[in-house]
């Protein structure tokens, strides 16, 4: 779902313009879908649940979360990139 998604976004020539946004969504995507398959994982024996409900894999998707969302804030707080087109010598 996420290389779909990815693929998708990666055709819009508006994104592309923003260097980081896919960046983002790959850190964001991965980051819940990581989560969401440590919900039904058993625990590490050793660790258990280090933080409350939490598990040590999902306290280890949260600063990739977080480092996405920078990405993206980072990159629609700049400027668009545009090309400049080449010119050759004749």
């Amino acid at each position: 779902v996420l290389f779909l998604i990815l693929t998708f976004i990666m055709h819009k020539e508006r994104i592309r313009n923003r260097p980081g946004i896919v960046i983002g969504t790959f850190l964001i995507g991965y980051g819940l879908a990581r989560m969401f398959v440590e919900l039904y994982r058993e625990p590490d024996w050793y660790l258990g649940f280090v933080a409350g409900p939490f598990t040590m894999g999902q306290l280890l998707c949260m600063p990739m979360l977080v480092i996405g969302a920078a990405f993206i804030v980072n990159a629609l707080k700049r400027p668009p990139y545009v090309p400049t087109p080449s010119v050759t010598a004749s």
